[in-house]
C-alpha cells in the first residue's frame, strides 16, 4: 500500500470587510472531519485558519473537502481564503493559493 505524500493542509481567512463579531460554529467541520481537524479564531487579529492534520494524496481532492465543509458552516460569506498550504511528510511546504513570503516582495 502507498505512503500517502501530505499529513497536514492549512487555509488561512481574512475577513471580507468587517471582522465578524464571532467564528463560525465548528460542528460541521467536526462531523466531517473529526478529530483530524481544528478550527482556529483569532478575531482581534481579523484571522479565521483551519488545519487538516491527517495523510493524504491528492491535495486539491482534500481542499474541495474542506471547501463544500466550510460553505455549509457559510463561512465564506464573511471570510475570503488568504492562503492555503500543504506539507509534504517529508516537510517540504507547498502552497496552493497565496504568497508564502509577502513581505519579501519588492
Amino acid at each position: 500500500m502507498p505512503t500517502a505524500k501530505y499529513d497536514r493542509m492549512d487555509a488561512k481567512f481574512v475577513p471580507k470587510g468587517e471582522t465578524p463579531s464571532e467564528g463560525p460554529s465548528k460542528h460541521r467541520l467536526k462531523k466531517k472531519f473529526g478529530s483530524d481537524a481544528r478550527q482556529v479564531v483569532d478575531l482581534e487579529n481579523g484571522r479565521l485558519t483551519y488545519h487538516i492534520l491527517k495523510d493524504f494524496n491528492d491535495a486539491q481532492k482534500t481542499k474541495d473537502k474542506l471547501w463544500r465543509v466550510l460553505e455549509k458552516m457559510k463561512v465564506f460569506e464573511h471570510w475570503e481564503v488568504h492562503q492555503i498550504m500543504v506539507k509534504e511528510k517529508e516537510g517540504k511546504c507547498e502552497y496552493l493559493f497565496g504568497d508564502p513570503y509577502p513581505e519579501q516582495q519588492e
